[in-house]
């Protein structure tokens, strides 16, 4: 029996839709992280004091918008702007304590959701998507066969 390609693409962005609206009706409480801040704080977490315009151009957001996105994000106490010392012009931004420590309970949220889930299939099911997750993400790092968008 084939499936196409399509019916496997549907299922994957309906299953994606379906848990992100899962996990922010879990989380729809002022001041938690929503998906974009927990990429925002991703990235300063892996990328220590990147400057706004690095910031801006990792989220892919006009500069202004990053210095707005920026000050939310200082009012939670998640983040601090630091001046560069060899040019005053030049901001960088870091993650605060805080700002660790709710990346940190945000992943493990996530990763509960997740086992939960996971736990709904049975074991030779979860056996088999591990394999599959493996074999894709190999074949993505490896760079043996690159993605494009003309496949």
């Amino acid at each position: 029996m084939s499936v196409s390609h399509d019916d496997i693409i549907t299922l994957a962005l309906e299953l994606s839709r379906h848990l992100r609206r899962q996990m922010i009706e879990q989380k729809s409480t002022k001041g938690s992280l929503n998906f974009v801040r927990s990429h925002a704080l991703s990235f300063l977490k892996d990328h220590e004091h990147m400057t706004m315009k690095q910031f801006a151009t990792c989220m892919q957001i006009s500069p202004s918008s990053a210095t707005a996105f920026v000050d939310r994000l200082m009012e939670h106490g998640w983040v601090m702007r630091k001046a560069d010392s060899q040019n005053r012009k030049v901001v960088h931004i870091a993650l605060t304590k805080k700002g660790c420590k709710m990346l940190a309970k945000h992943q493990q949220d996530k990763r509960a959701f997740l086992v939960h889930l996971l736990q709904l299939l049975p074991a030779v099911d979860r056996k088999h998507l591990q394999r599959i997750l493996s074999t894709l993400l190999e074949k993505t790092r490896t760079g043996s066969h690159s993605v494009s968008s003309e496949s």
